[in-house]
């Protein structure tokens, strides 16, 4: 009995330090946080991201890692990756700081739609999305330029009016930020759109628009 009790000892203890033993038990954090934003599950989303970003994981030929935590759990997972892209719409301010963060881990489709979603926070609250930029060192003007110029598709994947107006939009409304420390970010942002719109009215010409 007690050589039995020993053996199923030694293989639970195994399985608890392998990790198998609760395998499948332990929610996904990134769907405790759809779920729940707050703060903790905003640590732990944020911890797993550098993890990814850094943690020895496989890369592919552009030196991108691939297979990571973070994309295995979220981006991969086609219908939590929306509900989380609905929280950045709705400016949940931790999942607007966790998408900018997600940017590097995101390619193709994926990056389009996080760009769309922070996008949208630019009329509603431009302080705070020039904000979340600075405190995560986003300087990179391409990078800059596809999260503030990417439109949602069923708008205006066809209407060149629509993304001129969106375009003097979002201009107007990063004017209205007068933050000293963010006047700089701001006014990069409007030189970016403000380009952006030239090559617009320059489409909508040779289409004949008006």
């Amino acid at each position: 009995m007690r050589k039995t009790a020993l053996i199923v000892s030694l293989i639970l203890t195994l399985l608890f330090e392998t990790g198998l033993l609760f395998s499948g038990i332990e929610e996904n954090i990134w769907k405790q946080f759809v779920n729940n934003p707050n703060k903790a599950k905003y640590e732990l989303c944020q911890k797993m991201i550098q993890d990814s970003l850094y943690g020895p994981y496989e890369e592919n030929k552009y030196g991108e890692k691939i297979n990571t935590p973070t994309q295995l759990q979220l981006i991969n997972n086609n219908h939590l990756y929306n509900q989380f892209l609905k929280l950045v719409r709705d400016i949940d301010p931790y999942a607007v700081e966790l998408a900018v963060q997600l940017y590097p881990l995101t390619d193709a489709a994926t990056t389009e739609d996080l760009c769309r979603s922070l996008g949208t926070i630019i009329k509603i609250k431009p302080e705070f999305f020039l904000s979340v930029l600075k405190k995560h060192e986003v300087t990179n003007e391409y990078v800059i330029g596809r999260m503030i110029s990417m439109y949602p598709l069923e708008e205006f994947v066809d209407n060149i009016e629509g993304r001129i107006e969106e375009t003097k939009e979002r201009i107007r409304a990063f004017r209205t930020v007068k933050k000293s420390e963010l006047v700089e970010l701001r006014n990069q942002c409007i030189d970016i759109l403000s380009r952006y719109l030239i090559r617009l009215k320059k489409i909508q010409k040779e289409i004949g628009g008006k």
